[in-house]
Parts: C-alpha cells; sequence; structure tokens
C-alpha cells in the first residue's frame, strides 16, 4: 500500500510554498494601472458562470494571455484560487506572475472581459485580436480566457518562462522517478464518463457488454507496446479509476501507475491538497517519458492533456485508435 504521509508532512510543515515564495523583495506585487490579470478564481463575471477548464485549457489561457502581455508590453499577472492556489503546484521561474488575490478584490479602476472560455467558444483570431486592443488602455483588465493562440514552440518556451514546480510537487516528481526506476513510456486514456465513472456524467454511459469489450481493447495497447518496446517501463494514466483499478489487477511488473485518485479540476472542487498534486504529477511524469500516446476510440475524449505533457517535455507524441 502506497501512503502520502511524506507529502502530508511535507504541506503542513511549508503550507504548500516555496521558500522564496515569503521573500518580499521579490514577491512585492501591487495591482497597477498598466497591468493584465488573468483569472482562475470560479467566479461569476460579468453576469456569466466562468468554466475554467482542466490543466491543460488553463495552461494554454495562460501562455496564450501571457504572448500578448509580452507584445504589448503589459505586465501580467496571475490570480488562480480555484480549487487550489497555484502555487502549492507550480511557482514562477523567470518571470514573476504572482499577485495576492486580496490585492485584485480591492484594486479600483479595473475591467473584467471574457474573451474565451467553455461556455464562451470564440475564434482565437477574434481573441488575439481583441485583447490587444484592451492592452491598449492604461487599467488593470481582469481576464477570464483559456484561449489558445500560440504554436507548440511558443507554450513549451513561454510555460518554461512562466512555471517551475514547487517544492511539494518537485519532491513527489522525484519520489514517483525513483519508484519507476528507469527508462518508460507512457500511454493515457481519458474515458470520462462511458466506463461509469463520475466525470462528465452528461456523456452517456456504455453497456456492461460496451465497458468490458473497450477495457480489453484498451489493456490490449499495454501489451501491444510492451512488445514493441521491452526495454521501457510504461507510465498508464487515465481519468478511469474503474479501469486503473483493473490495469492493477493485472500485476505487470512493467507497469506503473501514479499513487492517488484522478480528479478533474474543474469538476472536483472539495478535493483535498494530494489529489490535485496527482494531476501536475502526471502532467510532469508524462512530460518526462520517452514517447507520448494518447489511446483513443471512437467514444473516448479526445484529451489535450498527454499532448500538451509531451509539448512542454519536447517529446514525441502520438494517438493511438482502437
Amino acid at each position: 500500500m502506497y501512503h502520502h504521509s511524506f507529502w502530508w508532512r511535507y504541506y503542513f510543515d511549508n503550507k504548500g510554498d516555496d521558500a522564496r515564495f515569503n521573500n518580499p523583495k521579490i514577491y512585492d506585487n501591487k495591482i497597477g494601472d498598466n497591468m493584465v490579470v488573468i483569472m482562475f478564481n470560479g467566479n461569476v463575471a460579468l453576469n456569466k458562470v466562468i468554466v475554467h477548464g482542466g490543466l491543460a485549457d488553463r495552461l494554454k489561457g495562460i501562455t496564450s494571455v501571457y504572448k500578448v502581455c509580452k507584445e504589448m508590453n503589459k505586465s501580467f499577472k496571475i490570480d488562480h484560487i480555484s480549487p487550489y492556489k497555484l502555487n502549492q503546484f507550480l511557482m514562477p521561474n523567470e518571470y514573476d506572475w504572482y499577485i495576492e488575490h486580496s490585492e485584485v478584490e480591492k484594486a479600483q479602476n479595473t475591467e473584467s472581459h471574457i474573451l474565451d472560455d467553455l461556455n464562451l467558444k470564440q475564434d482565437n483570431k477574434y481573441f488575439y485580436r481583441r485583447l490587444k486592443l484592451l492592452c491598449r488602455k492604461k487599467r488593470t483588465l481582469l481576464i477570464y480566457s483559456n484561449a489558445h493562440i500560440i504554436s507548440d514552440e511558443e507554450f513549451r518556451s513561454l510555460y518554461h518562462e512562466l512555471f517551475r514546480p514547487s517544492k511539494l510537487l518537485e519532491t513527489a516528481i522525484r519520489d514517483n522517478l525513483d519508484r519507476i526506476g528507469e527508462a518508460y513510456i507512457s500511454i493515457s486514456y481519458r474515458f470520462t464518463h462511458i466506463l461509469g465513472d463520475p466525470i462528465d456524467v452528461y456523456i452517456p454511459e456504455l453497456s456492461q457488454e460496451e465497458k468490458d469489450a473497450l477495457i480489453e481493447k484498451s489493456i490490449l495497447c499495454i501489451y501491444q507496446l510492451h512488445s514493441e518496446y521491452p526495454k521501457l517501463k510504461i507510465l498508464v494514466n487515465s481519468d478511469s479509476v474503474i479501469f486503473l483499478e483493473r490495469v492493477k489487477l493485472l500485476q505487470l511488473p512493467y507497469v506503473y501507475i501514479t499513487p492517488g485518485i484522478p480528479v478533474h479540476i474543474d469538476q472536483n472542487l472539495e478535493s483535498d491538497i494530494i489529489s490535485y498534486l496527482k494531476t501536475f504529477l502526471d502532467f510532469y511524469l508524462i512530460s518526462m517519458a520517452q514517447k507520448v500516446i494518447l489511446v483513443k476510440s471512437e467514444k473516448m475524449y479526445n484529451s489535450a492533456f498527454p499532448r500538451y505533457a509531451a509539448i512542454m517535455g519536447k517529446k514525441d507524441f502520438c494517438t493511438m485508435h482502437i
């Protein structure tokens, strides 16, 4: 049985903050008139319910807004407090994007704009033009967006300018790499609700016969990859606890599954810190694989999560259709 005692102890000792985070010389951030703040606060803005999306959606929005801010010479900040504070897992790297939520709340002379979210799909060219026009204003802009206007190379470059793992995440990455022990490939499955997991429950659940057939096909992919890459371990990722439990029952010595229960950060707003940690841990472990594969059937979701992890880690990515 795997336990999280070390991670929990580290979290409560350090409250999820990096040592740099308490340095006022580095983190003396106040709201300014020439500032853009991208918002992930779980709120209603402009009488619309904001749907922030999963981790990949949020990262696409963050890097896209940051790109425009760099072009327009605007200060860029991230106010990410829902369902967790982003600095618990990702810290500023080359660019200091952190701002206290209280500073945003009490700010004057602000404008809120929803340029794209999962409920309001707009053309990305419109988003790009609109944001550049808004950036000409000398006031604080609060932007809600997960629009994607950047190339793969830009995403990778901007991501590393913005982020590095927190000590909590870095410790988890190192611990799991030690457990894997050798080079590996990554295989990901996004089933949503079709196997019966309580995820995206508006998607119809398959019949038991269809579930069993899909699980068998999905497991065959693991055997196939092992035959193609016999010297590499296989990191298996999925949003389905049902599928992961079936894989665990096989007790395959070349398969590794990161511990914990997978959660969707836009649908599980009351999970504990370790559950959210798994999402970031999976993202980084996938980015470190020798090859990244997404398994996709007609009814499975075409997840961007492993693809953007591969982009971040500059690794080969492909889709295996079943």
